[in-house]
C-alpha cells in the first residue's frame, strides 16, 4: 500500500484505514455512514500518529471523484450492503484503471458465521448472506475475481470480553442491539452460550 491512494469503504472505527496509513500510503480516506464510528476512527488515528481523512457517506454513493484510488478496500463492511451490486459498482467507480477493489468476508464455517447463525432467529427477515460462499461471491463479482480463504486467530480473555468488544466496535452488533432493544440481553446470552 506504500505510496498509494486508498479508500476504505464502511471503515467503521478505521482499523484497516489506520493500518494502511502506518504503511506509508499517499492518502487514505475512511468512509462510513455512522458518524460516531468515524469520530472514534479519528481519535484512534490521532493516537496512532497517522493522517487519514474521514468521510460520512453511504458506500453506495460516495462523494469522491471517479478513479480517485489505487486501492478501494472494505474489511467486513461491504458485505453488509443491502445492495451489494451497487456497492461493488461504486467501489469500481472509485478505483483507478489498474487499481484494485479488495474486500473481506467470512466463510460459512468461521466464527463470524456462527455468530450470525446464533443471532438469525432474532432477525428472521434478514436474508442468508451472499458472502459466505466462494461460488456466490464469484457469481456477484464476476469470474475474473480471485477468492482466497484464510484464517486468523482471535484471542480474548473470555467470551464475555469478546461480546463486550463487539458491542463497542462491531457496527452490525451495535445496530442489532439497538434494533432489539429490551430483547438484546436474551440475544447476548445466546452469543455467550
Amino acid at each position: 500500500v506504500e505510496n498509494k491512494d486508498i479508500v476504505d469503504l464502511a471503515t467503521g472505527t478505521g482499523v484497516s484505514a489506520i493500518a494502511a496509513a502506518k504503511r506509508g500510503v499517499r492518502s487514505v480516506i475512511g468512509v462510513d455512514v455512522t458518524q460516531s464510528l468515524l469520530d472514534e476512527a479519528a481519535q484512534r488515528a490521532e493516537a496512532a500518529g497517522v493522517e487519514a481523512q474521514w468521510l460520512n457517506a453511504d458506500m453506495h454513493q460516495v462523494p469522491l471523484s471517479e478513479n480517485c484510488a489505487d486501492l478501494v478496500m472494505s474489511t467486513f463492511g461491504l458485505i453488509f450492503s443491502p445492495e451489494p451490486h451497487e456497492a461493488l459498482s461504486e467501489a469500481k467507480r472509485l478505483a483507478r484503471p489498474g487499481g484494485e477493489v479488495v474486500f473481506s468476508s467470512w466463510s460459512f464455517s468461521g466464527m463470524f458465521s456462527h455468530i450470525r447463525q446464533t443471532l438469525a432467529p432474532y432477525f428472521p427477515d434478514t436474508p442468508t448472506p451472499w458472502h459466505e460462499d466462494a461460488e456466490e461471491i464469484l457469481r456477484l463479482v464476476g469470474t475474473q475475481a480471485a477468492v482466497r480463504e484464510g484464517w486468523f486467530a482471535v484471542e480474548v480473555e473470555s467470551p464475555e470480553a469478546f461480546v463486550e468488544l463487539m458491542e463497542r466496535h462491531s457496527a452490525p452488533i451495535i445496530l442489532g442491539a439497538q434494533i432489539l432493544g429490551p430483547r438484546w440481553p436474551e440475544a447476548r446470552d445466546a452469543l455467550l452460550s
